[in-house]
């Protein structure tokens, strides 16, 4: 995750979860102005962002460098005095006098789901969908429990939300099924179409929509062949109960 630079990783490409949230929150937006989930495509969606650690070459061999193109390129910098990251300056608009409410239903607490979240309510703001003004947001989590999900979607589907949002693939799975009510954007997920919203990104349950973020496979095992060319075996460890871990594991 580019975030583990902070935790003295040297650098890291991935995904940049932030604008995957705000991805969301731009479907969020179009189902809450009254646009069907039904008649929205599901979208893949990885954009990447580029972290660096620059306290970490000077512990190394002197071989070791960071090219300029890097800190350039890069959305998140560590040096001795911090962590600086670049600003974003990245439709669908609030009826006048209406109040939204959403409610936000996730796995567990961690770094990916915060940023998702902050870029979710930050593009809500941009589109004029603001906290406290005309727009509340609740959340609740399963603390890691995946038999506490349904119990939660439920009691969501019961609320006075306009729009539930879900965040990893087994909440997913869940609202596909348990969700009866309310319309459903989702975000944080590998494989939409693996966890249950459909057959195809066009073709999907008519009551949900969202954002899948399938990682780029066959790039990682290309640079890892170009860094151990001898390469043979490559260890993964996967969590079997998630429908998104088995099926990255069989592309890779």
């Amino acid at each position: 995750l580019p975030m583990d630079v902070e935790q003295g990783v040297l650098f890291s490409l991935g995904a940049d979860y932030y604008e995957v949230g705000r991805s969301a929150g731009e479907l969020g937006a179009r189902v809450l102005r009254g646009e069907s989930p039904a008649k929205v495509p599901i979208k893949n969606y990885v954009p990447e962002q580029l972290a660096i650690n620059q306290t970490i070459p000077p512990k190394l061999d002197p071989r070791w460098e960071l090219p300029a193109r890097w800190l350039k390129d890069a959305a998140i910098v560590v040096d001795e005095k911090g962590t600086h990251s670049k600003s974003r300056t990245r439709s669908v608009r609030p009826v006048e006098g209406e109040k939204y409410r959403i409610h936000v239903v996730y796995f567990g607490p961690d770094p990916v789901n915060d940023a998702a979240l902050t870029g979710l309510t930050k593009r809500l703001a941009e589109l004029e969908f603001k906290e406290g003004q005309n727009l509340t947001v609740t959340s609740a989590h399963a603390a890691g429990e995946l038999a506490t999900i349904p119990k939660l979607l439920q009691e969501a589907d019961s609320s006075d939300a306009d729009l539930i949002v879900t965040f990893t693939t087994p909440v997913l799975t869940s609202a596909c099924s348990v969700v009866k009510k309310k319309p459903v954007v989702f975000t944080l997920v590998y494989d939409p179409i693996a966890a249950g919203a459909g057959k195809t990104f066009d073709d999907h349950l008519p009551h949900l929509t969202g954002v899948g973020s399938f990682p780029p496979l066959a790039k990682m095992v290309d640079t890892m062949q170009t860094l151990v060319p001898s390469l043979k075996r490559v260890g993964v460890v996967y969590n079997s109960w998630e429908a998104n871990s088995r099926k990255a594991v069989g592309v890779a």
